[in-house]
């Protein structure tokens, strides 16, 4: 699309797979939204933070999270608004495994400066970490 003013990748049909939804300029700020329909079989997690509130913040914006499934490691960071026009994409952090069926941690880096880390968290989920838990939870349920 052309004239296109914002736009934010997310999962928003809860499929594993980001979508896009963007708006234009013209045409009095349209909105569209391509739904990610593939239907590729690939393996995924997604995870959502949650700060400590205090050193910290509950959103978690800035931390860096680094996932690793064997050979691949891959890194993420929590984005509170960005761009011109404050584009806000998801705040939760995608992770794309291809065929690999286990990861092996999850490690995030708080924007307080700790470090904590996670192993063996399922694939194919909606993955809570809340800072200074250090158990897994639950946001599909």
């Amino acid at each position: 699309m052309h004239d296109c003013t914002n736009h934010a990748w997310a999962d928003y049909d809860r499929d594993g797979d980001l979508d896009l939804l963007v708006t234009r300029r013209s045409d009095g700020q349209q909105v569209h939204l391509w739904r990610n329909d593939v239907g590729q079989d690939n393996n995924w997690a997604t995870f959502r933070l949650v700060g400590d509130g205090s050193a910290s913040n509950t959103l978690a914006c800035g931390a860096r999270v680094t996932l690793v499934s064997g050979d691949l490691t891959q890194i993420r960071e929590v984005q509170c608004g960005r761009g011109h026009a404050t584009s806000q994409p998801s705040i939760a952090v995608e992770f794309g495994l291809g065929a690999r069926t286990t990861i092996d941690s999850v490690s995030v880096d708080w924007p307080g400066g700790t470090n904590e880390s996670w192993d063996d968290p399922p694939i194919k989920r909606f993955i809570l970490l809340e800072q200074g838990n250090g158990s897994i939870g639950f946001y599909d349920e």
